[in-house]
């Protein structure tokens, strides 16, 4: 029902209910209404399809990515505000102090492709590394500190959707957030395990 009939409507029922005549203030208020009702539907409509778009996206993932998240090396997680997070183990894309993709890793993003190329219009795509708390020990100083491993590991994903996948660049943000958003204490190996990972979060 488009915001036209419904200030006809609104107006038919004034003039129905008694009023012979209607001021323009109350033919004003009526319209304002209409508007007001129709904008609620519009974005109602756009918010139920966004939700849609999160679900069909997490069932996409979890069935894709099933042997992984049954060995406990990925996550996905729908978030409040209609995105989808994919948390990957460093274990399953890098070898142990590395930044390079190793082959495991590659073909795990690979599984990630159909659900990137299917997603709307307008959509960005965030890469996020993070490291364990313990000080990097480099070979050969190929990269500084946690900040730059954590940089460099989310940008060579990037780089292998973008080159190799042949995804869109626009489409992706990358951030190395080092060791300041663990997931769990930074005093255990086990936990250590769990905060070195890559986030790609999927805003809708």
């Amino acid at each position: 029902m488009n915001h036209t009939f419904k200030t006809a409507l609104l107006v038919s029922l004034l003039i129905m209910s008694g009023c012979q005549s209607i001021s323009k203030e109350d033919y004003d208020k009526a319209r304002t209404e209409a508007a007001m009702a129709s904008q609620k539907a519009a974005d109602l409509s756009k918010e139920n399809a966004m939700l849609k778009e999160q679900q069909l996206t997490y069932e996409i993932l979890t069935t894709s990515l099933k042997s992984e998240i049954d060995d406990q090396q990925v996550l996905i997680e729908k978030l409040e505000n209609k995105t989808v997070k994919i948390t990957l183990q460093n274990a399953v894309l890098f070898s142990s102090g590395q930044f390079e993709l190793n082959k495991n890793g590659k073909q795990v993003l690979k599984k990630l492709l159909p659900t990137l190329q299917e997603q709307p219009d307008g959509h960005i795509v965030r890469v996020i590394g993070h490291t364990d708390a313990l000080p990097v020990h480099a070979p050969r100083q190929e990269y500084v500190d946690n900040w730059d491993l954590s940089a460099r590991r989310a940008a060579n994903v990037v780089r292998y959707f973008v080159w190799a996948l042949q995804l869109p660049a626009n489409i992706f943000r990358v951030e190395g957030h080092a060791f300041v958003e663990p997931v769990d204490t930074n005093e255990t190996p086990e936990g250590r395990l769990k905060n070195r990972r890559i986030e790609i979060v999927i805003e809708q």
